[in-house]
Parts: structure tokens; C-alpha cells; sequence
């Protein structure tokens, strides 16, 4: 996903989380993460593939 976005930087990110949603099957876990757009969500996406989750902008539950 993190390759994806810095590959579409025009990408709309409503549609884009949207499709996320809608599109997918049901997890045992979820990711959740607190962003201002694009660029930041890539940047969170980026600090979680190295450290988790961090409890306050990047939540992880099962």
C-alpha cells in the first residue's frame, strides 16, 4: 500500500480509503491510523512497517 501511494501522489485519498473499506474482506485484525493526507499516511505506513503500532496515531486491534 505504501509503495502504491508514493506511486499515485494524485491519488484522491476519500476514494482511495473508501475502496479500502468496501473492497475488502473481512481481517481478524485492523490498522488504524490518524493522518492530515496522503504524504502523511505514507510517512505512518512507513514508521509502522519499522516500530508497530504506537498507541496514539497508529492503533492496532483484533
Amino acid at each position: 500500500m505504501k509503495d502504491y501511494l508514493e506511486a499515485n501522489p494524485e491519488l484522491d485519498i476519500a476514494n482511495f480509503l473508501y475502496t479500502l473499506q468496501i473492497g475488502r474482506e473481512s481481517m481478524d485484525e485492523r490498522l488504524a491510523i490518524l493522518t492530515s493526507g496522503l504524504h502523511d499516511l505514507s510517512s505512518k505506513l512507513s514508521i509502522f512497517l519499522r516500530n508497530g503500532a504506537n498507541g496514539t496515531e497508529i492503533l492496532r486491534a483484533a
